[in-house]
């Protein structure tokens, strides 16, 4: 509504949201999820590498003893890659975001360094998981074909042989302007002369949007054939404050001029001050109250909302109760109390147990059941009306739920003074037909329910935006007038009259949907309650984790006991053979990594459409890990072979170094044996890494 020329404010705005977490799980997630995908693909390819570094024979040589063996053997030894790479590349991404974040924004260290020294801590920390590669290098050697028959077994005969190589290894790798003047004067003066023919009597003034930066039209109300015209002036913009405006240079001259008598622009004030007699209320009042974001729940956000925490607590006392009871009395109890009740697995047959055992278990059996049925029908009723991740009603929960208000400063300077909300004000020129669906807008409760359509999402079946229950309160609408208006009397009648009759309150809701019809706001639709295809992800991530989980707790009960018949018949130290190359080649490679990927994703355009940037970033992680893999291959080749050793005395790097070198008729280009296809499963690796990553990365977030 204020006519006064905006200016570009260049204060930067505070970022949204709470300060994240040291260590996101989000991250842990995404690169578990990246590397399972890789492995799952990538390891026949990566086996033939494996028998070029360890023999150093030629590409079909390593896939001739392959062929031989049969498919059986084809993914023999998956599982320790698949449980190394999974756990090492989620510990990789966390570790390295956990880390490098604190560096940059609370100690304010250079962005490349604090990389560098994220990425060798996560390649260092990644060391840990290094007798799964160990167990893996044993099963994928034909040698060991006889002597180990599965991940179990190898575990069980062979500990920690790993530590030196597996450590160097790690540690390397966003108007009229088509009008003359002349002309629109002309065009005026014309419609003035006939107005003044046709209807006696008429006042003649011109009616006219008044815009800041066109120039045509205030050079026509400046033309002296206007000179004796009435100006009365209607303007555009809805949400600038009175007082700013009567306050403002700008506007106080665009009165004298451009001889304007009467704004009819409706304004609002917080206040009134000196300049208080120029305004005539209207008795008519705005509801201001604030637009907050709303998003859709996450996945895991959506398997724990249909609880509160007390039910949730509720089910793991009683869960956990029983099972107390079964470990106190293990005679009183055959079945395991969290198998038979959340799994259904009866272990002996209820019927013949004893009776506190079907006292108990009975009991806990049917409140699982009647817990299980409202779970269940909370979660399909939210799969079809998906709710949001936070409903906010007060100003209070707004200003702990950390999310930023735009304003506009300029047009509204003492907005940063509020005593409640200036602390959460940010200066935007955002306005609410644009907004950004992160941060929150204050507007009249009238236009905020006119623009909620347009922030409805057909896909997540949900409003971007709601209005907030509190508001901030009412303010009064009113007139500018210009000074001493001799038409002031007859517009305090006129609106007295109008309030009177009703008509007033009316007219404001229709003004406020006439300027906002060029807009093209949608109307709201109606909400599908069909359950759709896509609906069913969370039934599919919860089969798909069920199954996972078990998988990794079956294999887990026997790499238990593999460990601790390894470790004693060798020791610990054969569990870490070859560590230090694997520190070599994790912390730089890491590094290297994660500068080049983040240098490459600031560099490269932004595309449009989900397939070009998928493919994008497969190239881009294909590129940067085929470039790295190939830099840090000796050190693979140095690690295999210090790995595939079983028992002994556990050799130096150096030692292990000068025998490959040996071995391969003293010449380096023979250490290079098999590097093009190690390139190129590490083009194929990366790159589909990269992707999955990038790809969780939009499902957890």
């Amino acid at each position: 509504m204020a006519v006064v020329r905006p200016e570009m404010d260049t204060r930067p705005a505070a970022s949204p949201g709470a300060r994240v977490p040291l260590f996101c799980w989000k991250e842990f997630a995404c690169g578990w999820g990246a590397a399972f995908v890789n492995i799952a693909v990538t390891y026949p390819i990566y086996k033939m590498i494996f028998r070029q570094m360890l023999h150093g024979v030629q590409l079909h040589q390593a896939f001739g003893q392959i062929r031989g063996e049969g498919i059986t053997f084809l993914y023999r030894g998956i599982f320790p890659p698949l449980a190394q790479k999974t756990i090492s590349l989620s510990v990789m991404f966390g570790v390295y975001d956990g880390t490098r974040r604190p560096l940059v924004e609370w100690c304010g260290m250079n962005e490349y360094v604090a990389k560098s020294i994220a990425g060798v801590t996560a390649g260092t920390v990644e060391a840990v998981l290094m007798p799964f590669e160990r167990v893996q290098t044993l099963l994928a050697d034909a040698t060991y074909h006889a002597k180990y028959r599965n991940t179990h077994h190898a575990f069980r005969m062979d500990p920690t042989r790993w530590i030196f190589p597996i450590v160097l290894l790690s540690c390397i790798v966003n108007g009229s302007a088509s009008a003359t003047n002349s002309e629109t004067v002309c065009y005026v003066v014309s419609v003035i002369k006939h107005l003044e023919a046709t209807v006696p009597g008429v006042s003649s003034c011109v009616l006219y949007r008044m815009i800041a930066a066109d120039d045509v039209l205030q050079e026509v109300l400046r033309a002296p054939q206007l000179e004796t015209v009435s100006k009365i002036v209607v303007t555009q913009r809805i949400e600038s404050s009175a007082v700013t405006i009567v306050k403002d240079r700008c506007y106080l001259e665009h009165f004298e001029k451009n001889k304007v008598d009467i704004d009819l622009s409706l304004y609002h004030i917080n206040s009134v001050g000196t300049q208080g007699f120029r305004y005539l209320f209207t008795g008519l009042t705005d509801d201001v109250v604030v637009l907050v974001p709303r998003s859709q729940l996450t996945f895991v956000q959506l398997f724990t909302y249909p609880f509160n925490w007390e039910v949730w607590a509720l089910v793991a006392l009683v869960l956990g109760a029983a099972e107390t009871l079964r470990l106190l009395f293990p005679l009183h109890f055959r079945n395991n109390p969290i198998l038979l009740v959340v799994c259904g697995f009866e272990r002996y047959d209820l019927n013949t147990a004893g009776r506190w055992e079907k006292v108990i278990l009975l009991s806990v059996m049917e409140f699982i059941f009647f817990t299980t049925c409202a779970y269940e029908t909370k979660l399909l009723a939210m799969m079809v009306s998906k709710p949001a991740t936070q409903e906010l009603h007060t100003l209070q929960e707004l200003m702990e739920s950390g999310i930023k208000i735009k304003v506009n400063f300029l047009g509204n300077p003492d907005a940063a003074e509020n005593h409640l909300l200036g602390s959460i004000m940010v200066n935007s020129t955002e306005t609410i037909l644009n907004m950004d669906k992160v941060h929150a807008h204050i507007v009249e409760r009238e236009v905020a329910e006119l623009v909620l359509p347009k922030y409805y999402d057909p896909v997540q079946r949900l409003y971007r935006y709601s209005i907030l229950d509190q508001s901030l309160g009412t303010i009064p609408r009113l007139y500018i007038l210009s000074l001493r208006n001799p038409f002031k009397p007859v517009l305090v009648y006129t609106n007295a009259a109008l309030l009177e009759s009703g008509l007033l309150s009316v007219y404001w809701p229709m003004m406020v949907k006439l300027k906002a019809g060029d807009r093209a706001i949608p109307a709201a639709e109606e909400a599908d309650e069909t359950l759709l295809f896509p609906d069913m992800k969370p039934a599919w991530i919860a089969l798909s984790v069920g199954l996972a989980l078990s998988g990794v707790a079956f294999v887990g009960e026997f790499c238990v006991k593999v460990v601790i018949l390894i470790y004693i018949e060798h020791g610990f130290r054969e569990l870490y053979r070859g560590l230090v190359p694997i520190l070599w080649r994790n912390g730089p490679s890491n590094a290297m990594f994660f500068v080049m990927r983040e240098e490459a994703d600031r560099q490269l355009p932004k595309r449009a459409t989900a397939v070009t940037q998928r493919t994008q970033e497969f190239f881009a992680g294909a590129c940067i890990g085929a470039f790295i893999s190939s830099v840090f291959y000796p050190i693979n080749v140095l690690k295999v072979t210090m790995q595939s050793k079983l028992g002994g005395p556990n050799e130096s790097m150096w030692v292990a170094l000068q025998q490959v070198y040996n071995e391969r008729d003293r010449k380096l280009r023979n250490v290079y044996k098999g590097v093009s296809m190690n390139c190129t499963r590490a083009f194929f690796s990366w790159g589909i890494m990269n992707s999955a990553y990038e790809q969780l990365k939009k499902v957890f977030y």
